[in-house]
């Protein structure tokens, strides 16, 4: 095995992200292994692994309880085990906690290269502060045991350069799509069958994990400065995330309950974006997340939170509505817009489209990834 992957975050963007790429390489020759672990896996994360054997890959997914630091423990066993079994001479995690183990990959692997792609470095303000100044500290205590650093966005560049990380071991990979995505959608129409979404008033999907990191609770206070009888919105939340109960606790406390829907985890969601008249991503921080290039590719409206993943192209500025994070009212603004001006919305989402496709391509970032690969390898 050239490549062995290893995340402890079974789900969302990451898992979409290893999911396209992983097939691709082993199709191009860099013969890539799968390693999930942790307790937190999305309901069907089984059928992803099952997947990836179909194809011929080895992939694995190891189950643990208790709390993440448990997590960690036991999938540093696995990940030991994975590496004496298949004997790759790379090993690429994937997000935080599973990047908590390179230096003692290090010490018990001295020959295997490490390669490390953060997916969003938790350091922003967004973080508890406590948390925050540990993450840093681990960050830069790790980061030089680390070989290469892959960042999926220019936002995780930067950031690791605030943080002091080795400059000259960075790489920037984008995340892209394959050109066939716009031929595995589904239609408005069909979309919103498949999804039993309402065919009347404005549908606002918000595709995403219920996690603090997302800034779901600004979407139920913009909703609240809204009357649902002038303004007929109603939002579906696509996802699972451990922010579910307490987001319907605030939905009742709101009195905006009828007007949302939590449609938990929607296998191959990306397809059916087009079932909503506009895609609301309102994260506090992200590296590049695939749910934003899913819809701008899509056509699909976008009403983003202004950090500087979701405008990685200053083209994109007039082409998406932002409003602050946390900043609710501006939310409720940018609602109210795309309710009255429905078509210039659908024009500016038609330009972004052509834009998105032709900036972030899969085929350039497998590229990128396999010379990385290559040099790493010799």
């Amino acid at each position: 095995m050239d490549v062995l992957q290893v995340t402890e975050a079974c789900g969302g963007g990451v898992r979409r992200h290893l999911s396209l790429l992983v097939p691709t390489l082993n199709r191009r020759g860099v013969s890539c292994g799968m390693l999930g672990f942790g307790n937190n896996a999305e309901s069907d994360f089984d059928a992803s692994m099952e997947a990836f054997r179909s194809q011929g890959i080895q992939a694995a997914y190891f189950r643990t309880g208790g709390p993440r630091l448990n997590s960690l423990v036991w999938g540093w066993h696995a990940v030991k085990a994975a590496i004496a079994a298949a004997h790759p001479r790379v090993v690429h995690l994937h997000a935080g906690m599973a990047g908590l183990l390179r230096r003692a990959l290090r010490r018990r692997f001295p020959d295997v290269r490490i390669v490390y792609s953060p997916h969003a470095f938790t350091t922003g303000p967004a973080v508890p502060p406590l948390k925050r100044r540990l993450i840093r500290f681990m960050e830069r205590r790790e980061g030089n045991v680390t070989d290469a650093f892959v960042f999926v966005g220019q936002q995780e560049w930067d950031e690791a350069v605030e943080l002091g990380l080795p400059k000259e071991r960075f790489h920037l990979v984008e995340n892209g799509l394959p050109t066939d995505f716009l031929s595995q959608a589904s239609s408005a129409s069909e979309a919103r069958r498949a999804l039993n979404v309402h065919e009347t008033g404005q549908c606002i999907g918000v595709p995403c994990r219920l996690a603090p990191q997302k800034g779901l609770d600004c979407v139920l206070k913009a909703l609240a400065q809204m009357p649902a009888e002038s303004h007929p919105h109603h939002v579906y939340f696509c996802g699972e995330g451990s922010e579910h109960q307490r987001l319907q606790r605030l939905a009742a406390e709101l009195q905006v309950e009828e007007r949302i829907t939590f449609m938990g985890n929607v296998p191959n969601l990306g397809r059916y974006l087009k079932a909503f008249d506009a895609v609301l991503l309102p994260s506090r921080y992200e590296g590049l997340s695939y749910a934003w290039l899913e819809t701008l590719w899509l056509a699909v409206p976008l009403i983003a939170s202004r950090i500087p993943a979701n405008c990685p192209r200053e083209e994109l500025r007039t082409l998406i509505q932002f409003f602050e994070p946390t900043d609710y009212q501006g939310l409720a603004t940018c609602l109210e817009r795309q309710l009255a001006e429905p078509c210039r919305m659908d024009a500016l989402a038609q330009e972004a489209s052509r834009l998105v496709r032709r900036e972030f391509a899969m085929e350039e970032q497998v590229a990128k990834l396999a010379r990385l690969y290559a040099s790493l390898l010799g």
